[in-house]
């Protein structure tokens, strides 16, 4: 077999010089047969945008936002699962066909496979079977499944099916909050965007008042769509306290020392367009300081006079649930989950708040100001941290 597979290298022969992508899927092919030819093993495919196929690999686990798997060379490695454009999994027909019709730009058929592999996540091979964890096996791949299916649904703008996807797959996974979130929103008046925000609401009363559904209420509320249902109503019983007063001597982290610049010197506009850029340069970079510092000016900008006060304030809130949900060992994540809390209150979501900073005093005792100040504020308490008035 390796003489075969030698003979027909890529580096020899007219065909595999013309056609580049036949190449490496008739490699692929050969490895498959080769291995299918000495008894059971896994030959699992996978490859991210520019780069050559990682040929040979074994998935070994997905958590974290991230999908491990172990290398022909047998290296153990992992990878963000949305920056993943190909896989193919032994054995998994559903699956791989469905990665085969993405990947040629047929989302609708690509979505078909895809929800046959998250309805059939079960296969035997060589008398082996692929197990989700919920067999005992590390790897959930009805998870893994749920994860490619979202975005095919997304890129076809079934707003309502993706969000539904992406809700099941924060109960596993709350770390891509933000990196499978759906983005391709369809008109707000329209039938899907009313039926996501029951999904959402749905989601919000099953989980309670947790940091994810804080996040989730939020982004709902930035659509623009009406709910077919009532939304979780504000109380309206605790005057709206004063502006939050900002700490602007807060260290930063010295790569982010700019930002810190430009938002204590009131430059909010020039912050959050310094945010964008790095948010868009490091990827996967301590993007919890970037969230923080972006928050902060959306916040420093709500108290300015031409400023649209709720929606800043909004935003404000979901970038420091970003630092929470995404990044909760950060630095900053005491202070954005008290930030995060105080801005609900202020909204009159006072229950919602409550629970925010009930989290804050379990989470983080020794964060202090913050855990005394959720603490006080919980008692009804005059804060520290309060401007004069």
């Amino acid at each position: 077999m390796a003489g075969i597979a030698g003979s027909l290298s890529c580096g020899d022969g007219m065909i595999m010089r013309r056609h580049g992508k036949f190449c490496w899927e008739f490699r692929t092919a050969v490895w498959l047969f080769g291995l299918a030819a000495g008894g059971y093993a896994r030959a699992d495919v996978i490859q991210t945008a520019g780069q050559a196929p990682e040929v040979g690999a074994t998935l070994t686990e997905l958590r974290d936002g991230r999908l491990f798997y172990r290398s022909h060379t047998d290296q153990e490695t992992s990878l963000p699962i949305e920056q993943i454009t190909y896989l193919q999994v032994t054995g998994w027909t559903p699956f791989n066909e469905a990665e085969k019709q993405q990947r040629a730009g047929r989302h609708r058929e690509a979505a078909r496979w895809y929800q046959r592999a998250v309805d059939r996540p079960f296969r035997r091979v060589g008398g082996r079977a692929l197990k989700t964890d919920s067999a005992g096996d590390a790897m959930d791949y009805e998870l893994l499944a749920r994860c490619r299916l979202l975005p095919s649904l997304d890129q076809q703008g079934q707003w309502d099916q993706a969000v539904g996807q992406y809700l099941r797959i924060i109960e596993s996974m709350p770390e891509v909050l933000d990196s499978l979130r759906p983005v391709n929103m369809p008109s707000a008046e329209s039938d899907a965007v009313s039926k996501a925000l029951d999904l959402i609401d749905e989601a919000i009363k099953s989980r309670g008042n947790d940091a994810v559904s804080v996040f989730l209420l939020e982004w709902s509320n930035t659509w623009g769509g009406q709910r077919r249902q009532a939304a979780p109503e504000p109380a309206q019983a605790e005057p709206v306290p004063p502006p939050l007063a900002l700490d602007a001597s807060i260290r930063v982290l010295p790569e982010y020392g700019q930002l810190e610049t430009l938002v204590t010197q009131n430059l909010f506009t020039v912050a959050l367009a310094a945010t964008e850029a790095l948010l868009q340069k490091e990827r996967r970079a301590d993007l919890g300081s970037v969230y923080y510092w972006r928050a902060r000016a959306w916040l420093g900008q709500s108290q300015a006079a031409t400023s649209s006060v709720e929606e800043d304030r909004r935003r404000a809130g979901l970038d420091f649930m970003r630092v929470v949900i995404l990044y909760p060992d950060h630095e900053r994540a005491a202070e954005s989950l008290f930030l995060a809390a105080a801005i609900r209150r202020q909204a009159g979501y006072t229950e919602q708040a409550d629970q925010l900073l009930r989290e804050l005093v379990s989470r983080y005792p020794q964060a202090e100001p913050w855990a005394k100040s959720a603490g006080r504020m919980l008692a009804a308490e005059p804060m520290d941290s309060a401007p004069a008035q």
